[in-house]
């Protein structure tokens, strides 16, 4: 039967298992060699009460088509293996796929404004993502603008869930946060709300300074980051370019060891 299908004896066998569907040129060969219609091999039970299987090689026509049956129990054994085999690849957990809308760097400016306006959310980019932690929130993603949060490129995605309220950020992780004045920042952040009534912000990318942000009598709107999305991978080091410093590097550790010089005299 694969030989005159011109199909492998596994997928053949993958096809009577419910482990694969079969392409429209196969069915259309498949129904050539039992004589019958293509409708007829994907809806209907053949067997030999019901059609009469003639080869092509003879002239006879094909039998006038049977009444559609109920489904038979060979449906009812299809329909389950296809729902056990979409079980066990997880496919069929729908509730793991998260849809959310995404924010391009383009609409940094308007977000804000318009972040309480549902036609303007449903006029942003839709995506989903499977597997994202479960939360009694709603997820977001954000497009990176600048070179702040490298290794993190300009241009990836990161995804975050909303916090209901920026006094709940915790220090050391990163969040994007929004405000009117700022726009959106996607930063580390350290929590000194109760001391100073500022959050801390740290950049990834040592080129760029901490920031205050007084959060006292404004709105700022906060993301916990749970993932990023890059089209650029991590370089590879090892401990022979690790091991390699560059000009501002030496020249930090020449100072250093000149002011631990300079202490260890005075102390003489």
């Amino acid at each position: 039967m694969a030989q005159k299908l011109g199909i492998k004896r596994s997928l053949l066998g993958a096809y009577e298992e419910a482990r694969a569907n079969p392409r429209l040129d196969v069915l259309v060969k498949a129904a050539e060699i039992f004589n019958v219609s293509v409708d007829q091999l994907v809806s209907d039970t053949l067997d030999d009460e019901q059609t009469s299987f003639t080869p092509t090689s003879s002239k006879k026509t094909p039998s006038s088509p049977q009444p559609k049956p109920q489904l038979s129990q060979t449906g009812n054994y299809r329909k389950q293996k296809i729902e056990e085999n979409f079980s066990k690849s997880g496919a069929s957990d729908l509730k793991s796929v998260q849809r959310l809308r995404l924010v391009p760097k383009s609409e940094y400016k308007h977000y804000f404004f318009n972040a309480v306006d549902q036609n303007y959310l449903r006029s942003l980019p839709e995506t989903q993502l499977p597997l994202l932690p479960p939360v009694d929130s709603q997820y977001r993603a954000f497009e990176v603008a600048d070179q702040s949060m490298q290794p993190i490129e300009q241009g990836s995605v990161v995804v975050g869930f909303q916090l209901d309220n920026v006094q709940k950020v915790q220090d050391g992780k990163a969040y994007v946060l929004i405000t009117r004045t700022e726009g959106v920042i996607f930063r580390r952040v350290y929590n000194h709300i109760a001391k100073s009534g500022h959050l801390l912000l740290e950049a990834m990318n040592p080129d760029f300074e901490q920031q205050k942000l007084s959060v006292m009598g404004r709105e700022v709107e906060a993301w916990e980051v749970v993932l990023y999305v890059s089209q650029h991978l991590p370089a590879a080091s090892s401990q022979e370019t690790s091991a390699v410093m560059d000009l501002p590097q030496l020249t930090r550790l020449v100072l250093d060891l000149q002011q631990e010089v300079l202490r260890l005299k005075e102390k003489e």
